[in-house]
C-alpha cells in the first residue's frame, strides 16, 4: 500500500487545489490500549496517511483537510466478514480546480 500512497503522493503534488484524507472502519466495536473506539481507528489512520503524504516535499499542508468516521459511512452492508473489509478503508480525494 505504501508503493501507491507514494504514486499518489507523486501526482498530487503536481495539482493544486484541497486533499482530502478520509478513513473509515467496520461496525466491529473496537477496545484495545492503543485504539478506545472506531473513532480512534479511523482518526489515526487518516493521520498516519497524512504523514506519509507529508513526506513529500512538494505538498503543502495547508492542503490536506483529515478525518475518521469510524463506521458512519460505509460503502456496503456490513453482514458478513468479507463484506466489512470494504468498508475498512482509507479514501484520498483531490479537489483540483477548473481553471478557465
Amino acid at each position: 500500500m505504501l508503493g501507491a500512497l507514494d504514486r499518489i503522493t507523486d501526482v498530487l503534488a503536481q495539482t493544486q487545489g484541497k486533499i482530502l484524507v478520509s478513513a473509515h472502519s467496520d461496525n466491529k466495536p473496537i477496545s484495545t490500549p492503543q485504539y478506545r473506539s472506531n473513532w480512534d481507528l479511523s482518526s489515526t489512520r487518516t493521520v498516519l496517511v497524512v504523514h506519509r503524504l507529508l513526506r513529500h516535499a512538494g505538498l503543502d499542508e495547508k492542503r490536506i483537510s483529515a478525518t475518521g468516521f469510524a463506521s458512519t459511512k460505509p460503502l456496503v452492508e456490513n453482514n458478513s466478514p468479507e463484506i466489512k473489509q470494504r468498508n475498512r478503508r482509507v479514501e484520498v480525494t483531490a479537489k483540483i480546480p477548473i481553471i478557465r
